[in-house]
């Protein structure tokens, strides 16, 4: 068996890098945002850990999963034979703050 990387690909459908928001997730349809948010408790999951979850087979789940990534919103990486699944949350952007709000501040 072959030992697990940290390596998660970033498979988007044009080759860019893609991710999801958490206001993106909220305005999902109810069953695709609590399987998200179900996710992003688990940290990384695999394809029958979702089909269990669902309580679905495992061939049911893989096409919704492969779409997920190829859409932006999951990254996968292979750990044996096993593919593992993770949601891809945007990292916040580093905003610069006024000088005038920090002497409003304080």
């Amino acid at each position: 068996m072959s030992e697990p990387t940290n390596d998660f690909s970033v498979q988007g459908q044009s080759g860019e890098d893609t991710s999801i928001s958490m206001i993106d997730i909220f305005t999902l349809p109810d069953s695709l945002r609590q399987l998200l948010s179900w996710m992003l408790r688990k940290g990384e999951v695999s394809v029958q850990e979702v089909a269990q979850h669902l309580k679905q087979d495992e061939a049911t789940v893989t096409p919704l999963l492969e779409h997920l990534v190829e859409d932006g919103m999951l990254r996968t990486r292979q750990v044996g034979q096993e593919r593992c699944f993770r949601v891809l949350l945007a990292h916040k952007s580093n905003r610069q703050v006024s000088e005038d709000i920090w002497s409003f501040l304080e």
